[in-house]
């Protein structure tokens, strides 16, 4: 018997995954949390084949938080459903830890071959996401990639900002902020980006802005 876990905060759409599932696995045993932190809670008594997690939970901290799934459940394969129609969101989540992921413009069929192919083989990308990797591996500088959607405008100020050599303190001074904020936005553009430091922000503004 296949366990999933669903972690979705509308109960229309959970509902609606779980069918889909069942059509697929009429056996199957379908547990479905609607917060953070319930879903870090439940993986971490109960191992299950597959998570299906709607970004809308991980809140701004998105790519931070496939770190915290993994670190409770190292063996869960984990779909991705994103409330973005934008492929170039996949390989963060990719890098990030994730096994699997889809777009909401994803019909149900496609649903159903992402379940299927998560079970049998404990991955899934979809075509378009295959082909936006290609893109980049062959030719960086026309990739369709577009750091602006994977980083908020914060974000892109500071991480521009570090790239020209400014510290932490300078950068705070000139943005008006406190220099805990600055930190704290650093993680998390290294985070979204899955990058470890200055120089890889670099490489990364350069092949992909």
């Amino acid at each position: 018997m296949k366990k999933f876990i669903v972690a979705e905060d509308h109960s229309l759409i959970a509902i609606g995954i779980i069918e889909l599932i069942k059509n697929q696995y009429p056996d199957a045993q379908v547990s479905v949390v609607n917060t953070f932190g319930a879903l870090i809670d439940t993986i971490k008594k109960t191992n299950f084949d597959t998570l299906i997690l709607n970004t809308s939970l991980l809140g701004d901290h998105n790519f931070e938080m496939i770190y915290t799934i993994k670190n409770a459940n190292q063996q869960l394969p984990i779909l991705i459903v994103a409330n973005q129609e934008n492929s170039s969101y996949a390989i963060p989540y990719l890098r990030a830890g994730a096994e699997g992921y889809l777009d909401k413009g994803a019909c149900p069929e496609e649903f159903k071959v992402a379940i299927k192919n998560m079970i049998e083989t404990g991955r899934y990308i979809s075509e378009q996401t295959t082909n936006l990797t290609i893109d980049l591996l062959l030719n960086n500088s026309e990739a369709k990639y577009d750091i602006y959607s994977i980083l908020k405008s914060k974000e892109i100020e500071v991480a521009k900002l570090l790239i020209k050599g400014f510290s932490n303190k300078q950068i705070s001074e000139r943005m008006q902020l406190s220099a805990p904020s600055i930190s704290n936005y650093k993680a998390k553009i290294f985070s979204k980006l899955g990058i470890n430091n200055i120089i890889d922000l670099h490489a990364y503004f350069n092949n992909h802005s």
